[in-house]
């Protein structure tokens, strides 16, 4: 096994990666505590859980789907998560139309 930790300077990274690490390395991130808890969720969020999925595709009018992208950069996720979210508030009643 090689222990030999390389420097990301020696590598060939794109700009953006480059950028964030010499962030990192300025003391810019600070740390939001509670780590064992929030790499427990993410565990829990990547796992499979045994749940299937299904692929469905939907057609929206762009107004509607510029409305989505806007609430769900608000609530800080992707608009596939925010819309899965609704369907299934919607499912277990969360939801009444």
């Amino acid at each position: 096994m090689n222990n030999n930790i390389k420097d990301w300077r020696d590598s060939t990274l794109p700009d953006d990666e480059i950028e964030m690490l010499e962030s990192i390395e300025n003391g810019e991130w600070k740390s939001i505590g509670n780590i064992d808890e929030r790499r427990n969720n993410l565990r829990e969020f990547f796992s499979d859980n045994g749940k299937s999925t299904n692929l469905i595709n939907i057609n929206l009018v762009q107004e509607d789907f510029d409305i989505i992208i806007k609430k769900s950069n608000q609530y800080g996720m992707n608009y596939k998560e925010l819309i899965e979210k609704l369907v299934h508030n919607f499912a277990v009643g969360n939801v009444v139309l």
